[in-house]
């Protein structure tokens, strides 16, 4: 199995495996960003991704919050698209999949790929969903087999606190996957993260680049 993939929690071989983590022989640090449903927070994200062009990131936009954000910046997620960050799946009213059936997660995708095609002017390609709550739940596993989505968990976090942030900043490998939200705090310990000299030596990529590099041949390692 490549490395960060785990097998899901069943026998079932035909369910998708679980991504936790990029290689670790590769510089490459994903960044991702659930929830979204705070418009000043967001568009304080997008000022500072701004001023660090070359670092990409993933949102994980609930389906409601991507239409009430976009009702008061209607050019919001374009823009974000636009400029290479990437979105993927986390619900359209952000409800535990283990209290929905396989049928109740597609019509919720549905939902919420309609809700992403309202505010992009299109419909996007959506590879990675992040089930709400963290909950692998058998339906969300049919879920991602059926639409061909990675289920996309996280290998570090530097939400909240900032202290703590900070220290899990320290630990930072190659091939980190960092659960962080569009809040106060999270925002600010990404600004804090922009200036470590420590990180300066990852790249900061979205998570298709990183999932991708998982399949590469690199001559350093023969792998």
């Amino acid at each position: 199995a490549l490395a960060g993939l785990r097998p899901a929690p069943t026998a079932a071989s035909t369910l998708p495996p679980i991504l936790w983590h990029g290689r670790r022989d590769r510089p490459f640090l994903a960044l991702t960003f659930d929830d979204c449903y705070l418009l000043e927070r967001l568009q304080e994200l997008e000022k500072l991704l701004a001023a660090r062009p070359a670092a990409k990131v993933t949102f994980f936009p609930v389906g409601t919050a991507l239409l009430s954000t976009s009702a008061r910046d209607p050019d919001l997620w374009k823009r974000l698209t636009e400029k290479g960050h990437e979105i993927g799946y986390h619900g359209y009213r952000h409800e535990t999949g283990s209290n929905l059936s396989t049928e109740e997660l597609l019509a919720d995708y549905e939902a919420w790929l309609d809700a992403a095609a309202q505010v992009l002017g299109r419909e996007p390609e959506v590879r990675f969903a992040r089930p709400p709550y963290g909950d692998r739940s058998r339906s969300f596993l049919n879920l991602c087999l059926e639409r061909n989505l990675v289920l996309t968990m996280w290998s570090a976090t530097w939400g909240g606190e900032a202290d703590r942030a900070r220290q899990a900043m320290a630990r930072a490998q190659n091939g980190d996957i960092v659960l962080m939200h569009i809040r106060t705090e999270d925002v600010e310990n990404t600004r804090q993260a922009f200036g470590l000299r420590s990180l300066r030596s990852l790249r900061l990529v979205t998570l298709s680049r990183l999932y991708d590099a998982m399949n590469e041949y690199d001559p350093r390692t023969r792998q």
